[in-house]
């Protein structure tokens, strides 16, 4: 669906832009948004061939402001969670495309949908507002439309943004960001990328995933230290004031000072870490390590799986909840046959593994059985691992214990494929190691 740009002083009405934007449709919003994400050449944001004549940052292009500034082409405007910010003369929030880092527009088609860009006339027509001390420019565009550019950078409006001050693009796809007054580009402290096995994940604006230490939640700060800092390094700011959310983000920020004096970013209360065994962003090897690992959703709760797994002396790698407790499968029950026949006072020895619903199930990245519900006489949905429901040991007292193995000769752990164990404790049965990647430290 084509779209015209946005002209400057308000010549094309935005608000009629919004509601064609709306007649787009889900579907069409997300493929113009993935369209923009900086991580394809497709939709015509190869950049080749693409727009010439931009300044480089730094170009002496600014013209002098209005005396009040009022009718300015760019202006700035205070954002309460941003700060000082780039607008346009109505006050609608300006963005910039970091994969236009060479001062040309790479953003057309679906991408020019959804984020239109900033025109004008005439460079003659460009003007700055009081307190903006960013160089002001042109780049000209395929269709040879000009576009304003700020500090270098060529300026784009948000589709989604549908009142003055909104800045909903902010962090979308660790691309999208804002600019300072003074064209400098401001990213987020913290923002989200999508993982394939994830989904929406708490990341820093390069898509680094950001992880949580359970231990943390009975700690004044944070219980890494040491060798396990090595391994685990913390996401710190040089002060509170530099924290930056993302817009694609609701877990509130914070901070916490650490032994050494430097202040680390909370989400949601849970101090932040890298995992030194990510080489790229998006990677997240650290999920469910220990099981005390976890990467975090926007909201900043920890995404704990289900099921996940847990090395075992003598038994090898087994199923285990999120916390490490031990898993077992029951002889007389018959597999996958969707029910479950330790009940009564068999279920207050043996506790199954419940979720809330059917459709409650959190997958392991680490634990590859299938996994399912079915539901017991009580209404409650047990879990199963490749057709076995599973069931805790109530004289298991701590992570790592597995105390119910072969009582009776009918309760027995899981690998993580789901096959049974059927052996005796001290018999190593498994092959696969847990991801340790301790650095030298317990975690």
């Amino acid at each position: 669906m084509a779209r015209q740009p946005i002209e400057a002083n308000g010549s094309i009405n935005r608000r009629r832009l919004l509601t064609g934007m709306g007649a787009l449709g889900a579907a069409g919003v997300a493929t113009s948004l993935a369209g923009c994400s900086g991580q394809s050449g497709d939709g015509g944001q190869s950049g080749d061939g693409g727009a010439t004549g931009s300044p480089a940052a730094g170009d002496e292009s600014t013209t002098e402001p209005p005396a009040d500034g009022s009718d300015a082409t760019v202006k700035a405007a205070s954002n309460p969670a941003y700060g000082e910010v780039l607008v346009d003369t109505d006050g609608n929030s300006l963005y910039v495309f970091e994969p236009d880092e060479m001062g040309e527009s790479t953003c057309y088609d679906d991408c020019a949908s959804a984020w239109p860009p900033l025109v004008v006339e005439s460079e003659d027509a460009l003007s700055a507002g009081s307190g903006v001390s960013a160089d002001l420019g042109t780049t000209e565009r395929d269709d040879g439309s000009l576009q304003v550019t700020a500090g270098g950078w060529p300026l784009y409006y948000f589709a989604r943004d549908e009142a003055t001050g909104d800045a909903n693009g902010q962090g979308v796809f660790n691309v999208w960001w804002v600019l300072r007054p003074d064209g400098s580009v401001a990213r987020s402290t913290v923002s989200t990328a999508e993982h394939d096995a994830l989904g929406d994940v708490l990341t820093d604006a390069d898509g680094n995933v950001l992880y949580m230490f359970s231990p943390d939640e009975t700690s004044d700060g944070s219980a890494c230290t040491g060798g396990c800092a090595e391994a685990w390094p913390p996401l710190t700011v040089e002060s509170a004031e530099d924290l930056l959310p993302a817009a694609t983000i609701s877990a509130e920020l914070g901070t916490v000072e650490r032994d050494d004096g430097s202040l680390q970013v909370t989400a949601g209360g849970w101090p932040l870490y890298y995992f030194a065994n990510d080489e790229a962003a998006g990677q997240a090897n650290g999920q469910e390590v220990i099981n005390v690992w976890f990467v975090l959703e926007p909201d900043g709760t920890p995404h704990k799986p289900t099921v996940s797994t847990r090395e075992l002396e003598g038994l090898g790698q087994v199923l285990t909840d999120a916390d490490g407790m031990t898993l077992y499968m029951f002889d007389s029950d018959e597999q996958g046959g969707g029910s479950s026949t330790c009940t009564g006072g068999c279920a207050s020895a043996w506790p199954p593994l419940t979720v809330g619903d059917e459709d409650a199930v959190v997958e392991s990245v680490v634990a590859d059985a299938p996994l399912d519900t079915i539901e017991r006489d009580d209404g409650s949905y047990q879990v199963t691992a490749d057709g076995w429901p599973l069931y805790y040991f109530a004289s298991d007292e701590a992570p790592g214990d597995a105390n119910g193995q072969a009582v009776n000769e009918v309760w027995w752990v899981l690998r993580a494929d789901g096959t049974v164990v059927r052996e005796p404790m001290g018999t190593e049965t498994a092959t696969t190691s847990q991801r340790s990647g301790d650095g030298g430290s317990d975690y």
